[in-house]
């Protein structure tokens, strides 16, 4: 969607009724430096097809009226290309998000009892928005910031080891089947020669995550991007080092 002359006149609602916690993802593609102030972004628990006349302003034409609720994003996460995801929860409550990252609580009083609509308005420096797949988003978003860091981090390996070394965690991953079963243990890929103490993961965790039978490997799940917390099974002591390894 995008706007045309004038800083105002750009509300866009979501073609469908969206669901509760469902995330709705938008990327900023295009800003302005002509004008002050950024999207709105909200519910609507009118169907669009049923609206009229729209106004000039989301805030506080429509939010002013029962059914609408909507407010302003913060001017410094509106940068190009950010995206920007939000969603409501059961309890009428709208949190919100930049770059996959939750930044809490956007604000409350939705009532959730009947459908509800995404509402964006796209108001002055914000000119373009795209609705995108956040689970595709992110993980570009997030490979290239990986590639990146790899390219600093890595250590560097032996050429004549590199082969070997490659092929060994290869197997040892394509053998491992994460189950409730103890087996199936991966080789360290470096520090191979140290003693190290065994520390499990706890029980406890993110709703989002699974652990294998002895809780020493958790994943995240596919599908999701968020509450993959994990928890030592014991307390670590002062100074205690504990090595994790990525898979």
């Amino acid at each position: 969607a995008k706007r045309g002359e004038s800083f105002c006149k750009g509300i866009v609602f979501s073609d469908r009724p969206v669901e509760i916690g469902e995330r709705v993802c938008i990327r900023l593609t295009e800003l302005s430096i002509r004008w002050s102030g950024v999207l709105r972004l909200g519910f609507s628990s009118h169907n669009p097809v049923t609206i009229q006349n729209l106004p000039k302003y989301a805030c506080p034409d429509l939010t002013g009226k029962p059914g609408y609720w909507a407010k302003a994003l913060t001017e410094r996460y509106a940068e190009s290309n950010a995206l920007i995801h939000y969603y409501f929860t059961s309890n009428g409550d709208v949190h919100f998000g930049v770059n996959g990252v939750d930044k809490g609580l956007f604000f409350s009083g939705v009532d959730t009892r009947q459908p509800l609509w995404c509402m964006i308005d796209l108001y002055g420096n914000c000119t373009a928005i795209e609705m995108v797949d956040m689970r595709r988003s992110l993980n570009n978003f997030a490979g290239e910031s990986e590639q990146q860091e790899s390219a600093l981090n890595t250590p560097e390996i032996a050429p004549h080891l590199l082969p070997d070394t490659i092929e060994n965690v290869s197997n040892a991953l394509n053998n491992l089947t994460v189950s409730n079963s103890n087996e199936g243990q991966v080789p360290l890929r470096f520090n191979s020669v140290s003693q190290f103490r065994d520390l499990a993961f706890h029980n406890s965790t993110g709703p989002n995550v699974t652990l294998n039978g002895d809780r020493s490997i958790v994943w995240r799940h596919d599908d999701e991007y968020s509450n993959g917390y994990v928890f030592t099974e014991q307390p670590v002591r002062l100074g205690e080092r504990f090595v994790i390894q990525i898979l």
